[in-house]
């Protein structure tokens, strides 16, 4: 709650090859890859509109299409 209400974290697990600096994407596109919301709820075990819901206004947003 009150520590990381704001923050997200992401366990790359032991082999990753991710580095400070790197950009990475947590939803959209980068080259080849994507991921949607509709992969996040699943993941989550949820519906993609409380994925939405949980992304702070705070966040930077880009409309595409």
């Amino acid at each position: 709650g009150r520590v990381c209400m704001d923050q997200t974290m992401v366990d790359l697990g032991p082999d990753s090859t991710v580095a400070t600096g790197d950009e990475v994407a947590l939803v959209g596109r980068q080259g080849d890859e994507e991921i949607t919301v509709q992969d996040v709820a699943d993941l989550m075990g949820t519906i993609p509109y409380e994925v939405t819901c949980l992304i702070n206004a705070r966040v930077a947003r880009a409309v595409v299409g």
